[in-house]
């Protein structure tokens, strides 16, 4: 029987390298934190490699809005103090830049979300809120169609390339010291307080570990016999090359938007199907994005596609993340199940998991997002 090498105890391990489990190891490694992060089987091929990366503390698709606005706000605060941080230590620059939103609304509820909108909007700092009528929209950009005589303009949001963002998290933390390991975990035990994990013919040790793996964390149900009720939730996007002016707002209209990139392309998005963890484009994806965008941006069915991808999202039955520690094991964080949001939220989900760690006060109440509350 082959036996297995022993690594060097890490203070934190962390599996999955997506924005959240990068960005923790970021942020860990600057403390001086001794970390492994593992990036697994599925890196470069998760939502945060695909992800529109629109970053709005607002939304008027994600259920539990109002508990979601400390961590949201957090994490939209955090990103504009990361660009350049991350650009200084890794010389990557992820494209993050204000980008102004536009909110629709196609039927009465939701006109009264984006009341919601403006209400919030209010309370965040570096956002503000204005109303506009069909005048007002035609004056931004003639192309936006709204079905409803008043729409949403939210100034202050911003954008950046999830790709370029993730990678440069991931960079950052090993500049700073932090122990890249690619590979698939095959196992996970625990003696003692310590955890012992299996990658390929390595078994890496720790006392803090850290589950971040998007719609797959689940597996710790198989390894650690704790269940983490997160699955997968496809979204598909197009990449589209428009004739005409730049699109120089993010458009939203329910789960649908249209956004732009700084090389020109109209990126559309998005489906939402539950299929498992199918990640494949489909035709049939494709037609639903042109069929749903039309009606508020025509456009868009004149438009060349350049590229079709798709991605899993995890996410929990409650719709908000699953954030903290767990009585079921000690030594335990999971930080996972961010949905449409994990991109805005993983500075913030990362910082909430080195305070733990380190044994400060989070500084967001993490009641509604305790792993327990599914115990």
């Amino acid at each position: 029987m082959r036996k297995q090498k022993s690594d060097p105890i890490s203070d934190v391990v962390i599996v999955g390298g997506g924005a959240v489990g990068s960005a923790t190891a970021y942020l860990l490694s600057k403390e001086g934190i001794s970390v492994t992060l593992i990036l697994g089987s599925t890196f470069g091929k998760t939502a945060s490699w695909f992800a529109a990366g629109l970053l709005s503390p607002l939304s008027q698709t994600v259920h539990n809005q109002d508990t979601l606005t400390s961590l949201s706000s957090q994490g939209f605060n955090l990103h504009q103090t990361l660009a350049p941080e991350l650009l200084e230590i890794t010389g990557l620059d992820y494209q993050a830049r204000r980008q102004d939103s536009i909110y629709l609304s196609k039927t009465k509820e939701g006109t009264a979300k984006l009341e919601t909108l403006m209400s919030l909007s209010k309370q965040i700092k570096g956002i503000s809120g204005h109303w506009l009528d069909q005048n007002d929209l035609r004056s931004l950009d003639p192309r936006i169609k709204s079905a409803s005589p008043t729409s949403l303009l939210i100034e202050g949001t911003w954008i950046l390339d999830s790709h370029g963002y993730t990678n440069a998290l991931m960079q950052g933390a090993r500049r700073k010291g932090a122990r890249i390991v690619n590979g698939s975990v095959t196992g996970i035990t625990k003696s003692g307080a310590s955890f012992q994990i299996m990658v390929g013919g390595n078994c890496i040790n720790t006392e803090k570990l850290v589950l971040s793996m998007g719609p797959w964390t689940n597996l710790a149900k198989e390894w650690l016999n704790i269940a983490i009720p997160v699955s997968p939730l496809k979204g598909q996007i197009l990449r589209i090359e428009l004739s005409g002016p730049t699109l120089v707002y993010s458009v939203h209209n329910g789960n649908d938007y249209v956004t732009s990139k700084p090389n020109g392309l109209v990126w559309a998005g998005t489906t939402e199907e539950d299929v498992g963890f199918s990640d494949n484009p489909t035709t049939q994806g494709r037609k639903s994005i042109i069929s749903n965008v039309s009606p508020f941006f025509p456009a868009i069915s004149t438009g060349t596609v350049k590229s079709h991808t798709a991605c899993l999202r995890p996410v929990t039955p409650d719709g908000l993340p699953i954030l903290g520690k767990t009585s079921k094991s000690d030594g335990i964080y999971i930080a996972t199940g961010a949905g449409r949001k994990g991109i805005l939220l993983s500075p913030s989900m990362a910082t909430i998991i080195c305070q733990l760690i380190s044994d400060a006060k989070p500084s967001v109440n993490l009641c509604s997002f305790s792993p327990d509350r599914f115990i």
